[in-house]
């Protein structure tokens, strides 16, 4: 069951459609991993940044040197760079002036956050100090989003930057494989068509994204040209693992002059076309009915495709860009 908060960060007014569309339309768009790490790098940006700032604001009760107690000014003192500035002071020369130095906190994404049962810390570089906080103090600061990253993108108790495109990966080809369990499961209700409208017959479920290949079947143990002719079938769910193609999560929304509204969500699969092959949705469930063996999955889904949304809807994104500039990342993993 979708939450109240998710519903009312899914209704986006949509200002910049106001004098396009004057009727309700259904649009379909999709997610892949490299959306989903950009989601991701926001995250870890965001719960690093928090960690200085309130460091930096001397709020924190305690602090340590992995687990060495430190003062606040020493640990603050690990994460401040020293900066050169010239200050000009005449007026009609600039030239002439002297130069100052101070210190200002990194504006980088951290080399990796740490989550503990009691603390959580932060490593700005790889070959860096490693700042331990009492667990609690730090997710006090953290937005459930933030928190969500911390649980779901941890390896080993680490949050590696250089981790997030290969963790969005693996996690986005999970959500899809729970999609489409979902999907098939006997009496579940999902639709062919981005309205959600058509009603997807159970024999359609089960026959949708399988694979099947001619072959011949010998019957003679001494004359292997006697037989029959058969097909081959390898169902959808057999080929949901495959790590050469890149996952993708489809979703259809409702749109009209004033707002836009998530419907609902579609696994995906790689069919043949041709000799080519090419991404389509398996079937979109009701975004009201969607209930995934795991919640974490479910929440990190609709989340990513509220963040999706959102910077569609932007003319800039500086998430993305960052993730584009960090890891330059490809369709193709």
């Amino acid at each position: 069951m979708i939450k109240n908060f998710l519903i009312k960060r899914i209704v986006l007014m949509v200002f910049c459609f106001a004098n396009l569309l004057t009727y309700a339309e259904t649009i379909d768009n999709r997610i892949d991993a490299n959306v989903l790490g950009a989601w991701a790098l926001k995250q870890h940006q965001s719960i690093g940044n928090k960690i200085l700032e309130h460091l930096n604001d001397n709020k924190f009760k305690q602090s340590f040197l992995r687990d060495k107690p430190i003062a606040p000014a020493q640990a603050l003192a690990l994460f401040q760079t020293q900066v050169t500035a010239f200050i000009s002071t005449d007026p009609n020369n600039p030239t002439i002036g002297h130069d100052t130095t101070f210190y200002e906190l990194s504006q980088e994404p951290c080399f990796a956050l740490y989550k503990a049962k009691q603390f959580i810390g932060i490593q700005l570089l790889e070959r860096g100090a490693l700042v331990n906080f009492e667990a609690k103090e730090v997710t006090s600061l953290l937005n459930s989003s933030e928190l969500l990253y911390l649980q779901l993108y941890s390896n080993s108790e680490q949050c590696l930057l250089s981790n997030i495109p290969a963790k969005s990966f693996d996690l986005l080809m999970a959500v899809n494989i729970e999609l489409y369990k979902a999907s098939v499961i006997p009496g579940a209700l999902v639709y062919k068509n981005i309205e959600l409208s058509e009603l997807m017959s159970e024999k359609e479920k089960l026959e949708r994204g399988s694979d099947s290949y001619p072959v011949f079947v010998s019957t003679d143990p001494d004359d292997p040209t006697i037989g029959y002719d058969s097909l081959l079938i390898t169902p959808c769910l057999a080929l949901l693992n495959d790590s050469s193609q890149m996952p993708f999560v489809y979703y259809t929304v409702n749109l009209t002059s004033k707002a836009m509204k998530l419907s609902g969500v579609s696994a995906s699969f790689y069919g043949n076309i041709q000799g080519y092959k090419l991404n389509f949705y398996f079937a979109f469930l009701p975004i009201e009915k969607l209930i995934l063996e795991h919640k974490a999955l479910q929440t990190i889904l609709e989340d990513c495709i509220v963040f999706h949304m959102q910077n569609n809807l932007s003319f800039s994104s500086p998430y993305k860009e960052n993730y584009e500039r960090l890891f330059k990342p490809s369709a193709k993993q």
